[in-house]
């Protein structure tokens, strides 16, 4: 199996900021997936490589997902992911805002998604 390198960043959560910005998040290289187009909702399946949990991602999910993954290496921010899926589900940004920052929250715990590094600039959103 492949060693991958996780890294150790000052900020763990989302909401761990102290100015109210939100970082950016990206998908990392420990992290595999595949994305099933033709289900009606797209449903994504997300692997832990290093310990090869895998998870199963919901519709609201699975489309915050297609975002990460859209930002590429750089990341994105919350405000961008919510400026793109809440019209899709014909809601204000700043009502799905928590959630996002929740789901989020939860996937950074799991080891899903990482925080990107403030150091690293660029970034979406």
């Amino acid at each position: 199996m492949m060693a991958y390198e996780r890294q150790n960043w000052d900020v763990t959560r989302v909401t761990d900021v102290t100015n109210g910005a939100t970082p950016r998040v990206r998908r990392p290289d420990w992290v595999a997936h595949v994305l099933d187009e033709e289900a009606d909702p797209p449903r994504a399946v997300l692997l832990h490589l290093p310990s090869g949990r895998r998870i199963g991602l919901s519709e609201t999910a699975t489309r915050v997902w297609q975002e990460i993954l859209a930002a590429g290496a750089e990341g994105t921010h919350v405000g961008a992911i919510t400026a793109i899926v809440a019209p899709e589900y014909g809601v204000d940004p700043t009502i799905i805002t928590h959630d996002v920052v929740a789901l989020l929250d939860d996937m950074v715990a799991g080891d899903w998604v990482e925080i990107v590094p403030e150091h690293e600039g660029g970034g979406h959103g």
